[in-house]
């Protein structure tokens, strides 16, 4: 019996031993496409933003100034950037990866009152849609951002909504961004 039990303890430790080697089988490859890590790296800094607000026909009807920031918080995978918009009384947290199973951006942000958004996009394109998103009124919005990369210091994007589930969008945001550093 006793001799059963030492089997038993050897392949227990050789399984377990085997387990971490198998499980790393299933893990994702440790380079992201090289485009992917390029759009991280470029937000990588501190950005003067601007944001003109639009009406339903597209009138700017405010302009606000603010700041974003962008820094790795997980080296060469995770961008954290924070937003502030002064006359708005806004601050927000985003995160920003590249998921490269689902081959995939993923922008997950979140304000001061707890409004989390999440979106993503591919590589096909600079643009990422959010999930539908419960608004106040019970309503359901979706908003998707467009980003044109003018240069290395320069960068715009514009936020369009949606309240049918994507079938239209209206422009809401203009937005741009210069690199202070």
């Amino acid at each position: 019996m006793r001799r059963s039990s030492t089997k038993f303890q050897a392949l227990l430790c050789i399984l377990l031993g085997v387990l971490p080697a198998a499980s790393a089988l299933g893990q994702p490859p440790n380079e992201i496409p090289a485009e992917a890590q390029r759009r991280l790296e470029m937000i990588i800094g501190d950005w003067q933003s601007t944001w003109e607000h639009l009406d339903a026909d597209g009138n700017v009807i405010h302009k606000s100034e603010g700041t974003e920031s962008a820094r790795w918080t997980i080296e060469d995978r995770v961008v954290e950037m924070t937003t502030v918009v002064p006359d708005r009384g806004s601050t927000s947290k985003a995160l920003m990866f590249y998921n490269q199973i689902e081959e995939q951006f993923y922008l997950i942000s979140v304000d001061q009152r707890g409004d989390l958004w999440l979106l993503s996009g591919g590589l096909d394109s600079y643009v990422i849609t959010s999930r539908p998103h419960r608004q106040p009124d019970g309503s359901e919005m979706m908003i998707r951002f467009t980003h044109f990369e003018d240069d290395d210091d320069h960068f715009r994007a514009v936020m369009e909504s949606s309240s049918d589930d994507g079938a239209t969008w209206t422009k809401r945001t203009h937005q741009t961004l210069v690199r202070v550093k």
